[in-house]
């Protein structure tokens, strides 16, 4: 049954609101069950797949799929963006040719996404247009992308001169400028153990986000563990470091040789190449590549770069809009302009107030549930920046004590993968100020970086600020100060009100460190 067909009589039988399926792909799996994948948009997977909806769709499957057949039903939430799309092309020809994938690697590709259409147009320098084309590979890539993504796909490869071009995309959406992360390591293979590895090895930091079905990582071994399965059956676990990343393999033995071979050659500090698939193991909420193939070998680490290259600031807002300051700003701010003295020089230029409200206190551990920031120019309040974040795991009671937000509060909010770039755009530029800075400064940085965005700024700490010039240790809370410059700190602990309250700290401050300085 091809995709129109399986997609006509699932939708035939859902409410038009319920229409948000594609199928992805239909696979046996090892136990000869099918396994029926099926996209999702991230907005439509959040508002409208809930319990009911996945038992209906699962009797709508079973009544298409013939008697006897033992079915599994599998979501997969998607998001089409001009990144997903540069990396889903870069994977496909990863898999299928290093030699083009080496050619693709500056060539010039426009992404428009619009009306329910993907159109991708590649352009290639003439000695590998002709091979392209004549090999069929712009069918193929589209059949292959449109696996992941909502839309229709259409690729198109035209002809470019020269052998450097820079990779540009089509602003549909507003997305941000988009650098590819597929990044080869340069091995030599030493001793072959199990099958034969043909591709070159991903680096670790790239491919541990997602799953693969078919991937090739290299690295050090650390903590070898033989184990045993329930039914007796051994396998052997290990972390494998290639200094981008670590990454724990699986492997479980066919043929007593290759149990032995392993004792053998998977050892501590020994440098291995494996190839294999990498698959979310729910009990540790981490990626587990199960190992298909495997060898000994010597890496040339001068071929790994472990420079991070960060996204660039967006050219739109895309989530989050920031909004004009709306407080009391035309009386507050004259009473402090009212004292003849010129503007503090910490106060020049522009700054951005923020405050994080997190699951709790360990930036790797935790995560964010909320932004909220207020920018200063020359000393005035100008914007605000505020959102809830879906962490997409349980709010502890502690924490939702403290800053009394719930699980109910954030569903349905954005991720913060979703509201970076946005934030990142709106602090560009600007000094950074929080109380008490390192917490915030530490979750900030930390989660931004995973998502490839660098928040390098100038930063200024009210609480230490507020130590030196009151000269004290105590009574430096956010409170306290609220209190002793009469300033109203309302809705404590949430962010937005308390980047307010800190950017009216702050300008007192500044004021009295010009004074007694």
């Amino acid at each position: 049954m091809n995709n129109d067909v399986f997609g006509y009589l699932l939708n035939d039988s859902l409410a038009e609101k319920e229409r948000i399926f594609k199928l992805s792909k239909a696979i046996l799996n090892e136990n000869e069950e099918l396994v029926i994948v099926l996209l999702v948009d991230s907005d439509d997977y959040d508002k409208y797949l809930d319990d009911e909806l996945r038992n209906k769709v699962k009797a709508i499957v079973a009544g298409i799929v013939p008697d006897g057949i033992i079915t599994h039903v599998v979501y997969r939430k998607t998001e089409t963006t001009d990144k997903y799309v540069i990396q889903l092309i870069y994977d496909y020809f990863y898999n299928e040719s290093t030699l083009i994938l080496n050619k693709l690697k500056n060539a010039k590709i426009d992404v428009e996404i619009d009306f329910g259409t993907l159109r991708v147009k590649i352009g290639i320098t003439p000695d590998m247009y002709g091979y392209l084309c004549e090999c069929g590979y712009a069918d193929k890539l589209a059949k292959y992308v449109s696996e992941f993504v909502m839309e229709e796909v259409e690729i198109e490869f035209y002809r470019v001169a020269g052998e450097t071009r820079q990779i540009e995309f089509k602003k549909v959406r507003g997305t941000s400028t988009v650098r590819p992360s597929l990044r080869t390591v340069d091995v030599r293979v030493t001793v072959p153990i199990v099958g034969e590895i043909a591709r070159k090895p991903l680096y670790i930091v790239d491919i541990a986000k997602k799953e693969w079905d078919t991937v090739t990582v290299c690295g050090k071994v650390e903590d070898v563990k033989e184990m045993k399965s329930k039914a007796g059956k051994t396998f052997f676990k290990a972390r494998i470091n290639d200094t981008t990343g670590a990454i724990t393999i699986l492997y479980f033995p066919r043929f007593p040789k290759q149990e032995e071979a392993m004792r053998s050659y998977l050892i501590p500090n020994v440098e291995v190449v494996v190839d294999g698939e990498l698959k979310m193991d729910e009990r540790s909420a981490s990626y587990v590549l199960f190992v298909r193939k495997f060898a000994q070998c010597n890496i040339d680490h001068a071929s790994i770069n472990t420079e991070i290259v960060y996204n660039e600031v967006a050219e739109y807002y895309n989530v989050v809009l920031p909004q004009k300051y709306e407080g009391e700003e035309d009386l507050e701010q004259a009473k402090i302009f009212d004292v003849e003295q010129e503007l503090p020089e910490m106060l020049k230029g522009r700054l951005v107030v923020f405050d994080l409200e997190t699951t709790g206190l360990s930036a790797t551990n935790c995560k964010i549930i909320e932004i909220g920031a207020v920018s200063l120019e020359d000393g005035v309040l100008k914007e605000t920046f505020s959102t809830l974040i879906d962490p997409k795991e349980h709010i502890p009671d502690d924490a939702s004590q403290t800053n009394h937000i719930y699980d109910e509060d954030v569903a349905g909010c954005p991720e913060f993968k979703d509201v970076v770039a946005d934030f990142h755009k709106f602090c560009h530029g600007a000094t950074l100020v929080a109380h008490n800075a390192s917490f915030d400064i530490g979750f900030l940085t930390y989660h931004a970086k995973q998502e490839l965005y660098n928040f390098d700024n100038p930063v200024i700490d009210t609480l230490d600020l507020a130590k030196k010039v009151l000269k004290r240790d105590r009574r430096n809370t956010l409170s306290d100060l609220c209190k002793e410059f009469d300033i109203e700190l309302l809705n404590a602990h949430r962010a937005l009100f308390d980047t307010i309250a800190t950017a009216k700290v702050l300008k007192k401050l500044a004021y009295l460190s010009e004074k007694r300085y």
